[in-house]
């Protein structure tokens, strides 16, 4: 099978072009939310707002196309009571501080967003913020357009603003953090480990190597191909996280070619079983977020791209 390091090194310059392109959005979502959106949702005053983390594929630099930005909004709930459950990463939490429910919190949380985005548009920019429905979803998703008619009114860009918990577990000092997944009972809250992977990321290719590149490249082929638009981005940065735990791998710039191979391999063989688990919470699936109707789609496009011997370009 001929040696794709060549042809991927090409492919991959040119979805760095979007990449510095993302980045530039992503200041500019960073100076909108914090210049204007964080300081109304403090001046609300209805939940202890502390501040914006940043997190995602934009600012972990794994985006390739997609405008999309992930934001945790801190709100700083102080002390409360943790009630272990069966699942070591979900438990009840009982707030004493502030007297809330995880619903009212919730629902005080969109309301304050709502208001928030209102009193934006009302300021005269050029963008204009609409919160769109986020039914089972622990994300509030933030469309945002531009009256510039070079825009054409078309969608700028995306952000996700996920509510997060800063708690203090009752007689202790640390501080953990939770959000509401979907799947959680009433009451039921899951610590955070978007800064776990953050920092693992942060520093991955140290040596050089070319994992961020391999997972960009997965994820511009699943936009240039229909079949694999099933496959979140999520399941890449679990995928990667993963594989990385390997020994023995080479991550060389020079390997590119059988790395990407390599991670094709490991996405078909959890697409097989039906179980790839995230790194930081093992007791999550993400392959159940692929449903079944898609997932032999997604297994005969992979199965296509990792015998298709030599070529001369990757889509």
């Amino acid at each position: 099978m001929a040696d794709l390091t060549p042809i991927l090194h090409a492919f991959e310059t040119k979805i760095a072009q979007s990449l510095s392109s993302g980045t530039s959005r992503a200041k500019a979502v960073q100076q909108i939310v914090e210049q204007q959106l964080m300081a109304l949702l403090k001046k609300d005053g209805s939940l202890p707002y502390r501040e914006i983390y940043y997190q995602g594929s934009a600012y972990e630099k794994l985006m390739v196309y997609g405008p999309e930005f992930d934001l945790a909004v801190l709100i700083d709930m102080g002390e409360c009571v943790v009630t272990k459950t069966s699942n070591p990463l979900q438990t009840k939490l009982t707030f004493t501080t502030y007297k809330t429910t995880k619903q009212n919190l919730l629902n005080t949380f969109h309301l304050s967003l709502k208001q928030a985005l209102r009193e934006i548009n009302k300021s005269g920019k050029k963008e204009r913020f609409y919160l769109a429905n986020n039914e089972n979803s622990p994300a509030f998703e933030v469309n945002v357009y531009h009256d510039d008619p070079q825009m054409g009114g078309k969608l700028w860009y995306t952000f996700d603003l996920v509510p997060t918990l800063a708690v203090r577990p009752k007689g202790e000092f640390r501080e953990v953090r939770y959000f509401a997944r979907q799947s959680d009972e009433d009451e039921l809250w899951t610590i955070d480990t978007a800064a776990d992977e953050k920092e693992a990321l942060k520093n991955i290719d140290r040596d050089g190597g070319c994992r961020k590149q391999s997972i960009r490249i997965l994820k511009a082929l699943r936009d240039y191909s229909p079949e694999l638009n099933a496959i979140p981005s999520f399941v890449f940065k679990t995928l990667l996280l993963a594989e990385n735990k390997k020994s023995g791998l080479d991550w060389r710039q020079s390997a590119l070619g059988d790395r990407v191979r390599g991670l094709l391999q490991s996405l078909q063989d959890a697409l097989q079983r039906g179980q790839l688990y995230e790194v930081y919470n093992p007791t999550v699936n993400v392959m159940s977020r692929i449903k079944s109707p898609y997932r032999e789609n997604v297994e005969r496009r992979i199965n296509s791209l990792l015998n298709q011997g030599d070529r001369k370009s990757v889509v």
